[in-house]
């Protein structure tokens, strides 16, 4: 095999992100064996930057834009082409839409093979229709001529990728989001309980139905605090919101959290609310923290959470449904304690960063085959 011969050199190509997506990254290459040299094309922080410099990969500094941009794309592709020809790239790995479309251009151009990592779903009624269509289109086409294999996070995304986007299921391999196991986990019950989420303020992430359901707890007279945790282009919306629903004092928005073990530490109960999924790095995490989870039943979510087995499953945009989850989980602490113990257990069967890691590689010496 041609990568024996010594170290193949593996592009990495993401637009800027500050959720799930650069975390699966920043673990890939966190996790990587000896066989392959990563390099890193997109947008980073100073202190991302120094990260991957001390994993040994090489960073390129590439403006991906995050909306259809005809000279914005043309631009990152060809910066991409000279990164692949120049440095002798011999595998290109897209992360998300965006970077795919530019990035698998890109390689084709400069005749080497794509892997290309589904993270979540276009089809959300978040997106307008027509820019669905056109998504679609442009996915079908990408993908059938300029795609050599292609990565869903979750079972559901799959389905998504044959049903609606074309895709031939022998392109498709899954291989589920990962993440580090924590060493120490120790679950003491705070007073009040405190119910927590970290998630991009988007609107597919549906934490105005969270804020809702908060909002039913108090009217019952249920003490509790919460925590949500992220940033995004609804940050001002949802803390009006919560000043719209009296509940202002009993939530803290600490914005972009850097150290998600600390907040994991603080919180009892972790929810996730959203439209829209592929398999939530968040909803890992939390599981492995030892915590009762929420979370809605879309996309790859199903596929983690067996509800009152290692968590609980609510229907999307139904603040009622969830604010009885809640109660029941604040109310009941010996359940809500089992459900946490069962959920780390999942995590630590099912989806272990290192593994996911392993699977990855595996489908590069694949490709070299």
């Amino acid at each position: 095999m041609i990568w024996l011969s010594g170290k193949v050199k593996v592009l990495q190509v993401m637009r800027p992100s500050a959720g799930g997506i650069k975390k699966h990254v920043f673990s890939l290459l966190q996790k990587k064996s000896g066989d392959f040299a990563f390099g890193f094309a997109g947008e980073l922080t100073e202190a991302e930057q120094k990260t991957l410099k001390d994993l040994g990969v090489t960073y390129y500094s590439v403006a991906i834009p995050a909306g259809i941009s005809l000279k914005g794309d043309l631009k990152a592709c060809y910066s991409l082409y000279r990164i692949i020809k120049k440095e002798g790239y011999r595998i290109v790995h897209c992360h998300g839409f965006k970077a795919a479309l530019a990035g698998r251009m890109a390689a084709f151009l400069a005749g080497v093979p794509v892997v290309y990592t589904v993270h979540n779903s276009i089809w959300h009624e978040n997106v307008a229709a027509f820019k669905r269509i056109i998504a679609s289109l442009i996915e079908r086409f990408l993908t059938k001529f300029y795609t050599h294999k292609v990565i869903a996070v979750s079972e559901n995304l799959k389905k998504e990728l044959i049903l609606k986007h074309g895709v031939l299921a022998e392109k498709i391999t899954v291989i589920p989001n990962g993440v580090e196991i924590p060493e120490e986990i120790k679950t003491n019950p705070h007073q009040p309980v405190v119910i927590g989420t970290l998630a991009r303020f988007a609107p597919q992430k549906g934490l105005n139905y969270l804020l809702k359901a908060l909002a039913l707890l108090s009217n019952r007279g249920v003490v509790f605090r919460a925590i949500i945790g992220g940033d995004g282009p609804l940050k001002n919306e949802l803390k009006e919101l919560a000043k719209e629903l009296g509940i202002e004092s009993l939530v803290t928005f600490p914005g972009y959290i850097p150290n998600p073990a600390e907040f994991y530490r603080e919180i009892d109960i972790f929810v996730l609310p959203s439209i829209s999924e592929g398999l939530p790095l968040s909803l890992l995490e939390a599981m492995s923290w030892k915590l009762a989870v929420i979370a809605t039943n879309v996309g790859g979510i199903p596929e983690v959470i067996n509800s009152g087995e290692n968590g609980l499953l609510v229907p999307p945009k139904d603040a009622t449904a969830l604010t009885e989850a809640l109660y029941t989980l604040i109310f009941n602490e010996n359940f809500r304690l089992s459900l946490g113990e069962r959920a780390y257990i999942t995590i630590r069967e099912k989806y272990n960063v290192a593994h996911m890691a392993q699977r990855n590689e595996e489908i590069y010496r694949g490709l070299l085959k």
